[in-house]
């Protein structure tokens, strides 16, 4: 549609591991999963691989526009909601019943993935930049774009079972400052959001890219 956009990624397959701890855990894939029969990577396909390291997942769900969307459940065998694709440059929550280590196949990106900030919490990956950026300097890219101000990146490390985050207010720092992980999920708060046009939903974050500061897609 009109808000796709274009990434690359290398032919060669590969395997991603993830560490799952019992509990809420909010990861993102920095890297293009693929399913057994090598159509999209859904919902259903991270719980069906779970299930076969041993992992057993109840739900999976994501953010975006200031709400939850596309969750998706299981318990004793039956499902319920709906079975969303999983991409690059989202974070997504993933309830465990258990601990384990989950091996999912797909391929390495050889470009950056663009991230749509709206007005209010976004819920984020980070994928495919080289620059190694902390909660602080994440934040000072995103406000070098013309209708974007964020104040604060937050994130769950499940075994704490809360969240921690920066926020920074007239240059000051509240919290600690942290590495972001291309394997896990941010939420990162855009506290002003003010694009040039009206219709505009978002505004890309693109670091580097031809598409920073660009319109993600309209109303």
């Amino acid at each position: 549609d009109s808000s796709a956009y274009e990434i690359t990624y290398s032919q060669e397959s590969t395997a991603q591991q993830y560490d799952i701890e019992e509990g809420i855990n909010i990861i993102s894939f920095n890297f293009v999963p693929v399913s057994t029969d090598s159509g999209a990577y859904t919902a259903e396909d991270l719980m069906a691989q779970a299930a076969k390291n041993e992992v057993y997942i109840e739900y999976i769900s994501a953010f975006e526009g200031g709400r939850w969307y596309s969750g998706y459940s299981c318990s004793s065998g039956i499902c319920t909601g709906t079975n969303f694709t999983i991409v690059s440059g989202r974070g997504y929550v993933v309830k465990s019943t258990n601990d384990g280590t989950i091996t999912i196949p797909g391929y390495n990106l050889t470009s950056s993935v663009p991230v749509a900030f709206s007005s209010g919490w976004n819920l984020v990956g980070i994928h495919g930049y080289t620059t190694a950026y902390t909660a602080r300097t994440l934040i000072d890219s995103i406000n070098k774009i013309e209708g974007l101000t964020s104040n604060n990146v937050s994130w769950w490390p499940t075994s704490k079972g809360k969240y921690e985050g920066l926020q920074v207010e007239n240059n000051t720092e509240y919290g600690l400052d942290f590495a972001i992980s291309p394997t896990n999920g941010y939420f990162v708060r855009i506290s002003e959001f003010a694009p040039k046009d009206t219709k505009c939903k978002s505004i890309l974050w693109n670091d580097g890219g031809t598409l920073n500061g660009t319109c993600g897609n309209t109303k």
